[in-house]
């Protein structure tokens, strides 16, 4: 319920500071007073498009902001649960912040919202009919969604949902699988192709190095075993030189105690020499290459090389490459039996789904007939005295969807001898706005948007269709919060609390501002709205009758 309204700086409105209480409220003042301007402003807060104009002249900025109550409506727990808004004392409060430099602000309970967040929470909340945008009556899955509520479908739809969203999941699952055949048939050729290449090269980790290794000696052979034989020569005239210096130093030593420590060290010289002489001999021996050795391996490095561009930077990633590929193989051998079973799957569950979604629309079709009937008989006494509503339920297979198989559309036939057409298509904004006051009525008990606006609801009628208003609209305050502007007395009589638009001048600004009024201020008014003047005897005795008969 919308406890609290404030607004600064709006167009003609300065500073003001509404508290509004549940029941039927009503907004009345003269022709021009600024009653759009509250619309304008409330519109803000439930996701309107903000116009910089709108900024009162001489300031940079406008502000909006309400304070509501909630309800125990569990789609509105869940949108602040999931944002992590905690309500104070089951209250929030809504801030929309329009500047002249365009960058405004949108909060709720004090965390940044976007506009879009602000829109989808308000609706929860408030619904405004009347001359605005903002008619959810216009909308066709609130034509459905009233239907439903009517009809105590709600769960139903629930379930339909449920059901739809299974199917959808298990159908992006089949999508995967279903695959061009061909394609598959083409991975599947690719990929054993890959396999065997790989498998055909036979190939080992650490391989490529090997090769590089033994190409570049092969590519300088000759000149290895030159500086072999060489050095290996050397060495043994070396060791030749070292044994007979080794023997005359063991002579010597024979002599001089204190030289067998360096006798020693040329012993373990001459063994070191020698077997590095014998290293020498096997690695020229070992060195023999075949005829042709060098292109085979040069051959067989560059089949490597081809096979590292194709699948991978290394021998370790063709490798890698390979397993993949077989993993590939099998999935596509088994994907056949793997479809078989979800496309056996989907088609139960589509079938289950389908059924739900027939045994939803006619039970739509019953709940259409009796909305209908009801709609129907108000609308003929709310000043549509040859009107015809009818709630269409129009099942369409091939157009299935999380709400089940229907379009709902509201038609509406104003006149007598008129065709029937979309609620969207009436040009007259009165007409909509008692087709809502109509089915708000009738909704009322299960519908749990707790704040219902009606702007100008009084539009073209008169006499005993506006008292007609007036008392379903009195009706529709027990159960809910209306808030109505009009210009209608007979409306306004029935009001539980009656607030007055007027446009004043402070020094040299015009401001609106809203008052409530009471006592005999209300009586003034009401009879100010039955005769243009409040202090008319004939009209103050008139409008004291109206507020009687309530």
């Amino acid at each position: 319920m919308l406890e609290q309204l404030s607004v600064r700086q709006y167009a003609l409105i300065d500073q003001l500071d509404l508290t509004f209480s549940g029941g039927f409220n009503v907004l009345s003042g003269e022709t021009g007073a600024g009653k759009s301007i509250l619309i304008g402003a409330l519109g803000l807060l439930l996701g309107d498009k903000g116009d910089t104009t709108a900024v009162r002249s001489g300031c940079d900025q406008a502000s909006v902001s309400a304070i509501v109550r909630l309800n125990d409506d569990p789609a509105v727990s869940a949108w602040l649960d999931e944002r992590g808004i905690v309500p104070e004392e089951g209250r929030v409060l809504l801030r929309r912040v329009l500047r002249t430099n365009g960058r405004g602000t949108v909060s709720l309970q004090g965390m940044g919202v976007t506009l879009r967040e602000l829109r989808d929470f308000s609706q929860l909340l408030i619904d405004v009919h009347g001359q605005h945008e903002h008619q959810s009556l216009l909308r066709s899955d609130t034509q459905r969604t009233m239907l439903d509520s009517f009809g105590n479908l709600l769960e139903d739809v629930r379930e339909v949902a449920k059901a739809y969203r299974e199917l959808s999941d298990l159908k992006q699952q089949l999508d995967l699988l279903n695959r061009d055949e061909r394609e598959r048939l083409r991975e599947r050729d690719m990929l054993e192709y890959a396999l065997q290449e790989i498998e055909a090269a036979s190939l080992r980790p650490g391989e490529e190095e090997e090769l590089e290794q033994r190409i570049a000696m092969l590519s300088q052979y000759e000149q290895l075993m030159s500086h072999l034989e060489a050095s290996r020569s050397s060495s043994h005239r070396a060791l030749e030189r070292i044994r007979e210096a080794q023997g005359e130093l063991a002579r010597a030593a024979g002599i001089d105690q204190t030289l067998h420590n360096e006798n020693s060290r040329v012993e373990s010289l001459l063994y070191e020499l020698e077997d590095v002489v014998e290293v020498l001999r096997e690695r020229m021996e070992g060195l023999q290459i075949q005829p042709g050795e060098l292109d085979e391996l040069q051959e067989r490095l560059q089949a490597i090389h081809r096979l590292e561009k194709k699948y991978g930077q290394s021998i370790d990633d063709v490798l890698g490459y390979a397993e993949k590929a077989r993993t590939g193989i099998d999935d596509i051998a088994g994907s056949d039996e793997r479809r078989e079973a979800l496309a056996g799957e989907y088609r139960r569950l589509q079938d289950e789904y389908l059924q739900s979604c027939r045994d939803l629309s006619e039970r739509r079709n019953e709940t259409a007939s009796q909305l209908s009937e009801n709609i129907t008989a108000l609308l003929q006494q709310l000043g549509m005295p040859h009107g015809r509503f009818t709630a269409a339920v129009r099942p369409r297979e091939d157009r299935l969807r999380e709400s089940g198989m229907d379009d709902v559309i509201f038609l509406i036939a104003p006149n007598r001898g008129e065709e029937e057409k979309p609620v969207q298509e009436i040009a007259s904004g009165g007409e909509i706005s008692r087709v809502m006051l109509a089915l708000k009525s009738v909704l009322a008990r299960s519908d749990r948007i707790d704040t219902l606006i009606f702007d100008e609801i009084d539009a073209g009628i008169g006499g005993a269709v506006a008292n007609t208003i007036g008392t379903h609209l009195r009706g529709l305050g027990s159960v809910r919060q209306v808030i109505c502007i009009t210009h209608l007395a007979s409306i306004a009589a029935r009001a539980q609390s009656h607030y007055v638009v007027d446009k004043t001048m402070q020094g040299e600004r015009t401001v609106t501002t809203v008052r409530e009024v009471t006592g005999e201020q209300r009586v003034s008014e009401v009879a100010r709205m039955l005769a243009g003047d409040g202090d008319q005897q004939t009209a103050l005795a008139h409008a004291r009758e109206l507020m009687t008969q309530l």
